[in-house]
């Protein structure tokens, strides 16, 4: 039985080296990046067939509950990415740049540095904040809270 996938789909098969992250793209075929297994390409994106990227293994549809990016516009920032080639921002693991895709986050941070008088919140890393409009306002906010309590400590002294 053949299954069926959706374009934009979160596609996840286990491996030897642990379980491999995809994203489909339609026509039977799926962005991905290479595993360690590769050599000297791995890490690298790479567009290739379901059955170069599962190697005869079940595949799942990993759910996403809350898509930031439509299906479209999933596919859309995948090829952007793959057409980046070796000179593009590698992702961490394959999971982390199908994440990428369809909720626009790879990793946030946030920390609570302290300093003087009081604490101030700051941004230490939010990947991905020019394709998250909504984290926007957060990232500012942050942003605005630190320098206002620096000026806060320097009207102080």
């Amino acid at each position: 039985m053949t299954r069926h996938f959706i374009i934009g789909d979160h596609l996840v098969t286990p491996q030897p080296e642990g379980h491999h992250h995809g994203l489909f793209v339609g026509h039977d075929q799926v962005i991905h990046c290479l595993p360690f297994a590769s050599g000297e390409h791995s890490g690298q994106l790479a567009l290739t067939s379901l059955a170069q990227f599962s190697q005869q293994c079940a595949i799942e549809v990993k759910p996403h509950a809350q898509r930031l990016f439509s299906r479209e516009e999933s596919l859309t920032r995948a090829y952007a990415r793959l057409n980046e080639g070796e000179q593009g921002q590698p992702f961490a693991s394959g999971e982390q740049f199908v994440t990428w895709c369809i909720e626009g986050l790879a990793a946030s941070t946030l920390a609570t540095t302290a300093g003087g008088s009081g604490a101030a919140a700051t941004v230490v890393s939010v990947t991905g904040i020019v394709s998250a409009p909504l984290l926007a306002p957060l990232a500012v906010g942050a942003v605005a809270a630190y320098g206002i309590s620096k000026l806060w400590d320097w009207l102080n002294d």
